[in-house]
């Protein structure tokens, strides 16, 4: 009687994997659909994809407001530093007037980019500089 009821479990079990691999699995054109209806498919795919980078491009330009204390001004490798608790953030120059800054100071900062603390990056840019 065992027998008998191992072969229904192995049947089923086989039964089970097959359909899980179907599900998986990529349907194939049917004849009326064509290789375009599948090239679209992809290209909206693509398309997708464009629009997140788009979107990620947009929020890397969006401008931040960022407050800290100036630790390292280097005019030389175009740098700014600023120091909060949370660690220290690197800043692109980009030409911004820091003649009024100097290391010690609390500053706001408009930025573009994104900021990480103690990043070996520098993947912000200056926009503004307020003085408090």
């Amino acid at each position: 009687m065992k027998l008998p009821m191992m072969k229904y479990m192995a049947a089923a079990l086989c039964l089970v994997a097959v359909v899980s691999l179907a599900a998986c699995t990529k349907p194939a054109p049917t004849k009326g659909e064509d290789s375009s209806t599948t090239s679209s498919q992809s290209t909206s795919q693509s398309s997708s994809s464009s629009s997140q980078e788009e979107s990620e491009e947009q929020e890397a330009e969006k401008e931040e407001m960022f407050e800290g204390t100036v630790n390292t001004i280097n005019t030389e490798l175009n740098l700014l530093v600023l120091a909060t608790n949370d660690g220290y953030y690197k800043f692109n120059i980009n030409g911004t007037d820091l003649t009024f800054v100097e290391p010690g100071d609390l500053i706001k900062v408009i930025y573009t980019g994104t900021l990480e603390a103690d990043s070996d990056d520098v993947t912000a840019d200056l926009v503004t500089i307020v003085k408090n």
